[in-house]
């Protein structure tokens, strides 16, 4: 469900969907912006995030946990119609961060890369990190 159906206010518990990473993070909102963002402090790691789209502010975290699940799936589908062949791939896993590195693995890329591998190359590069 929408936040901006929710009205949301200052001092409501909140959790949103932010891009780094693909998590769901829950805060406090701090403020409700003009454009309809928010300023959202996040207490578990002492960091405050501006203008956070209303779309992504949720009252529940099974409906956060749900965008942040269509985010993902629709970010998947937009790699994979970058690679067509092994040169592609190729290019697409040098131009992507798909390696396991702590804080800055590209998780939509992994895993369009893993199932392209798959489609072309007939190669399984599961792994028992992330498991798909």
């Amino acid at each position: 469900m929408n936040s901006e159906k929710k009205n949301i206010q200052p001092g409501d518990l909140v959790f949103f969907v932010r891009a780094v990473g693909g998590k769901v993070f829950d805060g406090t909102v701090l403020a409700v912006h003009p454009d309809g963002t928010y300023k959202i402090h996040d207490a578990s790691i002492g960091g405050t995030y501006e203008h956070i789209p209303g779309e992504h502010v949720f009252t529940d975290r099974n409906d956060a946990e749900a965008r942040n699940e269509a985010d993902f799936h629709s970010e998947v589908e937009a790699y994979l119609s970058m690679i067509h062949d092994e040169k592609d791939l190729l290019q697409f896993m040098f131009n992507f961060n798909v390696a396991l590195t702590e804080g800055h693995t590209n998780w939509a890329a992994r895993k369009a890369a893993k199932m392209k591998a798959k489609e072309i190359l007939d190669v399984d590069l599961v792994d028992v990190i992330d498991g798909k």
